[in-house]
C-alpha cells in the first residue's frame, strides 16, 4: 500500500532522500511539483518517521492530495471496497451529504468542534466497517488541525484556517477576479493567502500582473498611505507573468510629513518577500516583530491586471469583516416640514457575528444641524446631536449584525422648511472610524466608491444660488451641455461628460461630472505596464515605482490677454492659459485644490479654491479677486482631465461657445421626458407634455420645464400641421439627430426661454410655418446652423435670442424661405391652403401669407332657384408664389360642376388700380360692371360649362390671352373650385399690389353667363364679394358691383428682430461705436437676400450673465465674450 518512497513531511526537522530540503525564502511555483507526496507520505511514513500526528499527511496520503482518506476518494486508492464506488469516497464528500468538512473549510467556513467530533465519530465507523471487510491498516490518527503556515507552495495547510470570500464574476477579467482570500498570524510571522478564478499572474495579454497588499501595521488610519479606510504604513508588491513570481518585496511609505497621505512615490523597498504559488492560488509571509505589525492590524487585498482589477474589503488577525454600504434617497427638494429620510445603510458582517456599540452620522450640505435619527424596522434610534454630527449608541446590547445576513438602516432627518429654506442637508457616514464595532472584534469598512452622490442632499425650499457643499442640486439651475464624447473604455474616471459653469458678484463656479467614478483611482496603478527583465522571486524593483499616482482636473483659464502659457488641446487646438485651477484626487478623495497663476515663465500659486465632490461630479468655487482683468476681456476656459499613468480621452473637437444667457424668469429645475411629437391640433395632451391651456390666444397650451435627452431620435420636439396657440418653454432639448425643435406647416406658436443643444439643428422651421415668435432662446453649440427656416415658412419672428457656436463654418442661422406661398396643386381640394378665416362674415383677413375673405351664407340672388348655393360664395381666398397668383372659391354647395347651369366665377384684375383706366364690364353678357375705381387690365373667367380646365383670361381689348400654365378645378364633394394663373401671363411681377372685384354666375355650354329678364337688364350676378349687408341684389340692382378689394402681393420676410432689439451673434460683434449695446451694423441670414436682423445686440456685461457649460470626453473649452463694463 503506498510507495516505499521517503518524502520529508511539511514541519519536519530533518532532510529526507527527496533531494533537496525547501527553506524558508524559497518560492514554488505551480511547475515545481504538482502532486506533492504521491502515494507516500501517509500513515506508513507518519508511523515509521515517529512524527507526531500533527506532522503527519493524514492516513496514506489522503488527507494531503485528494482530502480523502488514501488518494482522497476512499479507502485503498478509494473507488469502494476494490475499487468500487463507496464506503467511504472520503471525507471530502462524506457526511451526511456535505461537501465535506475538509472542502468546505477552504470555502470560507472553518470546522467547528461539534463537526470534528462528528467527522472523528464517522471516520472511525468507516474504519470499523473496512477493517471487517479486510481492508489492512497500519496504525493511524487524525491529524490535529493547525494554522502553521509554511510558505512552500503546498495550501493544504490553509484548509483549516478561516477563509473570506468575494464574488466571482464581478471582474470581467478572471486572472485578477479574487476568489478567496485570508490572514492569519502564527507567533511572529503573517502569513497572507489569495487566490483567483483564473491563471493567477498571468499578465494577459502581454503584460504585467500584480498582487497589493497594503498593511496598516498599527490600525491607525491618519498615519500611512491613505487607501480603502486605512493608513497603510506598509505594501507587498508581487509581480509576474505566465503565471511564474517576477518579484516580490515589501515596501514602507516614508516622508509623510513631506508627501502627504497620497504620494505613490512615497512607497520605498525594504526587504524581499517570500512568495510561492500554484495556478491560482499564492501564499506569502513577513516578520511581525520586524515590521511592528501590531494585533491591530488591517490589510487590504488587491490585484490588478492589464486591464481589470479587483479589492477586497480590509481584514485583520481578528476573523471578521463588516462592510458599510450607503446609499442616498434625499429627494431633490424638500417644501413642507417633515421627517424625511436621507440615507439607506446596509450593515454585512463576513466570517462571524460582529456587533454594532454605535454609529456616527456627519451631516452634509448648509443646515443647521437639524435632528436625526436611525430606523431598524419599527425601532427609532434618535441621535445626539454634537455639531456636524450626530451620534447614536445603539445601547448596552449593540447591534448585532449577523454573519452573511445583512441589517438595514435608515437614516431621517427632521427638516423645518422655514427656518432652513434656501439650505441643503444630507446625511453620510464619512469613515470606519464612525463605526464602533463592539469588543474591538472584527474589520469595519466603508467602500471608496460609497460616496455622496446626486441624491445624497436635497435643496431646502428654494435655492438661493451656489453652494459649494457637495450637493449639486443648485447646479440644476445652470444649463447642462452635454456634447458626444469618444468613450474611454479602460478609465471613466478620467471620462468627462458634463461641464458647467456660472458665477455670482464674486465667484466664479465650476462644475464637472465623469461617466465613471471620480479620482476612484483604486488606490495603486495598474495596467497595461510592461514587462522588466525577467528576474528571480526574491525582491526586485517595483513595476509602478515611478507612477505618479492622482487623477488630476486641469480647469485652465484664458484671460484674453496675450501673455501667458500656452497649452495644446487634443484636437490640435489651443488657449493662452493665465490662470489654472488643479483639483487631485485619488481613492475617491480630492486630495489637493489649488488655483495657480501664469508669471511668464512658470505657474505660482494664488491660493486654495473651494471644492467638493460626490460619486460622479464635482463643483469648485474660485474668489473672483483671483482674476484681475478677466471682466475687461474675452475669457476662454478648457477642462481637461488626466489620469494617474498620464492617459487621457481624445475628443472629437474642441468646443468653443460664448455664453449661454438663463433667463431670470425661467426654472431650471428640469423634469426629464423623452421625445414629444404633435402632428394635428388635437395632439396637444397631457401625455405629449402639455402643462395647461386649452389651445386658444389667450391661453395657449404649455409645454415647459422638461429635459428632454434625443440620444437616437429625430427630433427632441416635433409639431406640425396644427393652428392652435402654444408655448415651449424652460425646456433643455439636446441630443438629437436631426433638430432639437422643428416646427412643420404650425402657427401661433411661441418658442421662449429655452436651452437648446448639441443636437443636428438647434430650431428647424419647415414647410409653411408662419407667425411663430422665438425668443430669449440659447441656441449654442449645435452641429449645423442654429436656425435653419426653409420651405415657404414667413413671418416667423426672431428676436433676443443667443446664437452661440453653432458649428456650420460659423453661420449661426439660414433662410432660404423667400416669403411667398408654398405652391399650390390645382385639385379643388383645398388642402394646400393654410390660412385661418375670419370667423365674422363679410370680412377679410391675412394669414400665412393667404388673403382670405369670409362670405355671408345664403346671400345669392334666388332667381333660378331658391336657394341656388351652387353660386352662394362664402369664402374667397388669393395667394402667390414665384410663379402663379391662386384663388380658391368655397361654394355653399356646388351640386353642378360642369355643364349647362354650371357655376362660373369672374374675377376682374384692376393692376394700376387707376380710375377709369381699363375695362369696366364684367365677361359672358353678364350685364354687370366694376367700380370705375377697379376697372380691370385683365378678365379671369371659369369654363365649367365647357367642361375645361383651363380658365379663360381676357384683357381690355377683349382678346383671350394665352393662358399658359393657368389651371382651375371643381369639386362637387369639397364644394371647392380653384385656380391658378401664370404671373407672366397678367404681366405681374413681384411685389405687387393688385385690386380685385369678384362675381359669380351661372355658365352655359358656351361658358357665357345665364341670363336673367332678356339682355341688358338687369345685371346676372347671383353672388359678389360686398361689404353691403342682405341681398346681393342690394349690391347689383344698378348692375354696378361697387365693391373691390386690394391685396398685396410681396414675399414676406421671417423677422429677426423686435422694434428696438434683435438676438445675440458670436460671429457679429463688432462695431459698437456708440456704445449703446447694439451693433451697428445688420446682421445679414445666409441664404436669404431679404432677411437680416437689424438690431444685433452686443453680449451683456460681464455681472449680468450666468455662464453655461460645455461638455466633451477629456477636454471641453468654451468661451465667453465678455463686454468691458461701463464706467
Amino acid at each position: 500500500m503506498g510507495s516505499e518512497k521517503k518524502v520529508a513531511t511539511k514541519g519536519s526537522k530533518e532532510s529526507v532522500q527527496r533531494g533537496h530540503r525547501m527553506n524558508s525564502n524559497e518560492s514554488l511555483t505551480s511547475n515545481h511539483f504538482s502532486s506533492r507526496g504521491k502515494n507516500s507520505n501517509g500513515l506508513v511514513n507518519g508511523v515509521r518517521n515517529k512524527e507526531t500526528i500533527s506532522k503527519t499527511r493524514g492516513l496514506t496520503n489522503g488527507l494531503v492530495n485528494a482530502r480523502g482518506v488514501i488518494n482522497g476518494n476512499g479507502f485503498v486508492n478509494g473507488r469502494g471496497r476494490t475499487n468500487g464506488n463507496g464506503i467511504v469516497n472520503g471525507l471530502v464528500n462524506g457526511v451526511s451529504g456535505r461537501k465535506g468538512h475538509i472542502n468546505g473549510i477552504r470555502m470560507g467556513k472553518y470546522i467547528k468542534k461539534e463537526e470534528r467530533q462528528k467527522s472523528i465519530v464517522i471516520l472511525l465507523t468507516l474504519c470499523f466497517i473496512a477493517s471487517s471487510l479486510g481492508v489492512v491498516f497500519a496504525k493511524w490518527a487524525f491529524p490535529k488541525i493547525s494554522t502553521n503556515i509554511i510558505i512552500d507552495g503546498n495550501f493544504s495547510d490553509w484548509l483549516i484556517a478561516p477563509m473570506y470570500t468575494d464574488p466571482t464574476g464581478d471582474n470581467s477579467q478572471a486572472d485578477c477576479d479574487i476568489e478567496k482570500f485570508t490572514v492569519v498570524k502564527n507567533g511572529d510571522v503573517a502569513s497572507f493567502y489569495i487566490s483567483v478564478d483564473g491563471t493567477l499572474l498571468s499578465g494577459k495579454p502581454d503584460g504585467v500582473d500584480t498582487v497589493h497588499v497594503f498593511i496598516d501595521s498599527d490600525g491607525d488610519t491618519s498615519t500611512g498611505y491613505s487607501y480603502s479606510s486605512i493608513g497603510a504604513d506598509l505594501r507587498i508588491e508581487i509581480a509576474g507573468w505566465d503565471g511564474v513570481v517576477r518579484t516580490a518585496a515589501i515596501y514602507e511609505y516614508q516622508n509623510m510629513t513631506i508627501r502627504g497621505a497620497h504620494d505613490w512615490n512615497g512607497w520605498t523597498q525594504i526587504s524581499s518577500v517570500s512568495a510561492a504559488k500554484n495556478t491560482k492560488e499564492i501564499e506569502f509571509s513577513i516578520p511581525t516583530k520586524r515590521y511592528s505589525i501590531t494585533d491591530d492590524m488591517r490589510a487590504v487585498i488587491a490585484i490588478a491586471g492589464n486591464e481589470n482589477f479587483d479589492v477586497c474589503h480590509p481584514i485583520g488577525f481578528d476573523f471578521g469583516a463588516l462592510v458599510v454600504t450607503q446609499t442616498w434617497s434625499a429627494p431633490t427638494t424638500i417644501d413642507t416640514t417633515r421627517n424625511q429620510k436621507m440615507l439607506d445603510i446596509v450593515l454585512n458582517a463576513y466570517g462571524t457575528d460582529i456587533c454594532v456599540e454605535s454609529l456616527t452620522l456627519s451631516y452634509l450640505g448648509t443646515a443647521r444641524s437639524p435632528n436625526a435619527f436611525l430606523m431598524f424596522g419599527n425601532d427609532r434610534y434618535s441621535a445626539n446631536v454634537i455639531g456636524k454630527n450626530a451620534f447614536v449608541n445603539f445601547g448596552k446590547n449593540g447591534l448585532v449584525v449577523k454573519k452573511d445576513k445583512a441589517v438595514h438602516l435608515e437614516g431621517y432627518l427632521e427638516i423645518n422648511v422655514n427656518t432652513e429654506n434656501g439650505r441643503t442637508a444630507g446625511l453620510v457616514i464619512n469613515s470606519s472610524k464612525d463605526v464602533v464595532v463592539k469588543g474591538e472584534k472584527g474589520v469595519c469598512v466603508i467602500p471608496a466608491d460609497s460616496s455622496p452622490g446626486y441624491t445624497a442632499i436635497s435643496m431646502i425650499g428654494t435655492s438661493s444660488g451656489i453652494v459649494i457643499d457637495g450637493s449639486f442640486v443648485d447646479w440644476t439651475n445652470i444649463r447642462p451641455h452635454t456634447s458626444p464624447f469618444v468613450s474611454h473604455p479602460k478609465n471613466t474616471n478620467i471620462d468627462l461628460r458634463d461641464c458647467r459653469v456660472t458665477n455670482s458678484s464674486n465667484s466664479l463656479f465650476f462644475y464637472a461630472e465623469v461617466s465613471g467614478n471620480l479620482f476612484l483611482t483604486g488606490g495603486f496603478p495598474r495596467g497595461p505596464v510592461s514587462r522588466l527583465p525577467q528576474q528571480g522571486p526574491s525582491g526586485g524593483p517595483s513595476v509602478f515605482l515611478q507612477a505618479i499616482y492622482s487623477d488630476i482636473l486641469m480647469i485652465y483659464i484664458d484671460d484674453g490677454t496675450p501673455i501667458g502659457s500656452r497649452v495644446s488641446l487634443e484636437n490640435g487646438d489651443n488657449i493662452t492659459a493665465n490662470y489654472l485651477i488643479e483639483i487631485l484626487g485619488n481613492d475617491g478623495k480630492i486630495q489637493d485644490k489649488r488655483m495657480l497663476s501664469w508669471d511668464g515663465t512658470a505657474w505660482s500659486l494664488v491660493g486654495n479654491v473651494d471644492a467638493e465632490k460626490g460619486t460622479r461630479a464635482i463643483e469648485i468655487g474660485a474668489d473672483l479677486s483671483y482674476f484681475s482683468v478677466l471682466n475687461t476681456s474675452t475669457c476662454s476656459v478648457a477642462f481637461f482631465m488626466k489620469g494617474w499613468d498620464g492617459e487621457v480621452c481624445k475628443p472629437t473637437s474642441t468646443i468653443s461657445f460664448l455664453n449661454s444667457r438663463m433667463h431670470p424668469e425661467g426654472s431650471r429645475d428640469y423634469q426629464t421626458r423623452g421625445p414629444i411629437t404633435i402632428t394635428s391640433d388635437s395632439d396637444f395632451t397631457s401625455d405629449n407634455g402639455v402643462k395647461s391651456g386649452n389651445g386658444e390666444q389667450g391661453t395657449p397650451y404649455i409645454i415647459s420645464g422638461y429635459e428632454i435627452d434625443a440620444t437616437g431620435q429625430n427630433n427632441a420636439i416635433y409639431i406640425a400641421h396644427t393652428t392652435k396657440y402654444f408655448k415651449i418653454e424652460n425646456c433643455y432639448l439636446h441630443g438629437a439627430s436631426d433638430s432639437g425643435l422643428e416646427l412643420n406647416d404650425t402657427i401661433n406658436g411661441r418658442i421662449e426661454n429655452n436651452t437648446i443643444s448639441y443636437n443636428g439643428y438647434g430650431i428647424y422651421v419647415d414647410g409653411s410655418s408662419a407667425d411663430n415668435i422665438f425668443c430669449y432662446n440659447t441656441i449654442v453649440d449645435n452641429y449645423n446652423y442654429g436656425a435653419y427656416v426653409t420651405g415657404y415658412s414667413q413671418q416667423n419672428r426672431f428676436f433676443e435670442n443667443w446664437f452661440i457656436d453653432n458649428n456650420n463654418g460659423g453661420v449661426q442661422a439660414y433662410c432660404d424661405a423667400d416669403g411667398t406661398h408654398a405652391p399650390i396643386t390645382i385639385d379643388a381640394s383645398g388642402t394646400d391652403w393654410l390660412g385661418i378665416p375670419n370667423s365674422n362674415s363679410n370680412t377679410y383677413t391675412v394669414s400665412r401669407n393667404e388673403w382670405i375673405w369670409t362670405d355671408a351664407s345664403a346671400d345669392e340672388r334666388t332667381d333660378f332657384s331658391n336657394p341656388d348655393k351652387r353660386v352662394d360664395i362664402l369664402e374667397f381666398r388669393v395667394a402667390t408664389d414665384s410663379t402663379y397668383l391662386y384663388f380658391l372659391i368655397t361654394m355653399n354647395d356646388i351640386d353642378q360642376a360642369t355643364g349647362n347651369g354650371a357655376p362660373m366665377v369672374q374675377i376682374a384684375i384692376d393692376k394700376d388700380r387707376s380710375a377709369g383706366s381699363g375695362e369696366g364690364w364684367l365677361g359672358g353678357y353678364g350685364d354687370t360692371q366694376t367700380n370705375t375705381n377697379a376697372e380691370w387690365e385683365y378678365l379671369v373667367m371659369t369654363k365649367f360649362g365647357s367642361y375645361s380646365n383651363t380658365p379663360r383670361i381676357y384683357n381690355t381689348n377683349w382678346q383671350e390671352v394665352n393662358s399658359g400654365n393657368s389651371q382651375e378645378a371643381i369639386s362637387t364633394s369639397t364644394d371647392i373650385i380653384e385656380l391658378r394663373v401664370e404671373l407672366s401671363t397678367i404681366d405681374v411681377t413681384l411685389p405687387s399690389t393688385l385690386r380685385f372685384t369678384v362675381a359669380t354666375f351661372r355658365a352655359n355650354t358656351n361658358d357665357d353667363t345665364w341670363d336673367i329678364d332678356g339682355e341688358g337688364e338687369p345685371s346676372d350676378a347671383l353672388d359678389v364679394i360686398t361689404s353691403t349687408s342682405g341681398n346681393t341684389w342690394n349690391e347689383v340692382s344698378d348692375k354696378v358691383v361697387d365693391y373691390y378689394f386690394d391685396v398685396n402681393l410681396e414675399k414676406k420676410p421671417n423677422l429677426w428682430n423686435d422694434i428696438t432689439k434683435g438676438n445675440i451673434w458670436d460671429d457679429h460683434q463688432t462695431p459698437d461705436n456708440n456704445d449703446d449695446g447694439i451693433i451697428d451694423v445688420p446682421y445679414s441670414i445666409a441664404g436669404s437676400a431679404l432677411d437680416q436682423d437689424n438690431y444685433p445686440q452686443e453680449i451683456p456685461e460681464f455681472q449680468d450673465l450666468l455662464i453655461p457649460i460645455c461638455s466633451i470626453t477629456a477636454i471641453v473649452a468654451f468661451t465667453i465674450k465678455i463686454r468691458k463694463r461701463k464706467k
